[in-house]
């Protein structure tokens, strides 16, 4: 009989080994930074327009070699890094609204040293994302029609973060929270037994 959640779960596994087996053919480590967990590196294009995620694309890219040449392997953070580079996120000149956005932004990563509070690593405060524990930011930006959480009030995001409610994140860290699941520890431990 026909197992709907059975399925689902195969089909995880069956894209994640994807994922691991593209991502060792790319030399299992960012280009940039160098870093090896397999839950936060991903494919980004080195020319603009090229589809950018999917497990489509790695089965496009095992079955077509030629296009690897267009892709790089990233971690988060790097990708981060490489999308803010080419929206001259640096150099553009901004409004009112964007400054002072990036004004608290770099006031609240200062109060917390500019480290992730996972992996307790330094970052520039431009790459830091605001990390829900409990999985519900998707929900409370919803509600509260916002597009990010550093758009909160100054002393809420404050107050938020110093009680655990909250947690400043670099991406890496980010994605590893929301990549932990069953089916990739499952996944990893078939790899082991391989």
């Amino acid at each position: 009989m026909w197992n709907r959640k059975k399925a689902k779960e195969m089909d995880k596994e069956y894209r994640y080994n994807l994922r691991l087996q593209i991502q060792s053919i790319y030399g299992g480590k960012c280009v940039r930074c160098g870093e090896t967990d397999p839950d936060v590196l991903t494919l980004h294009p080195i020319y603009t327009g090229l589809p950018e995620r999917g497990w489509q694309l790695y089965r496009e890219l095992l079955q077509q070699p030629v296009l690897r040449q267009f892709y790089n392997l990233l971690c988060m953070n790097c990708v981060m890094i490489a999308k803010l580079e080419k929206m001259n996120y640096f150099t553009e000149k901004t409004n009112e609204r964007t400054v002072s956005y990036r004004e608290k932004k770099q006031k609240i990563c200062q109060l917390y040293d500019n480290r992730c509070s996972k992996c307790n690593k330094q970052f520039p405060y431009w790459i830091f994302t605001i990390d829900h524990p409990n999985g519900d930011g998707g929900t409370e930006r919803h509600n509260r029609k916002i597009t990010g959480m550093f758009n909160l009030p100054y002393e809420e995001l404050v107050v938020r973060l110093n009680s655990g409610e909250l947690r400043l994140c670099c991406p890496n860290c980010n994605m590893n929270y929301r990549e932990s699941s069953k089916w990739i520890t499952l996944a990893m431990s078939r790899m082991d037994n391989e």
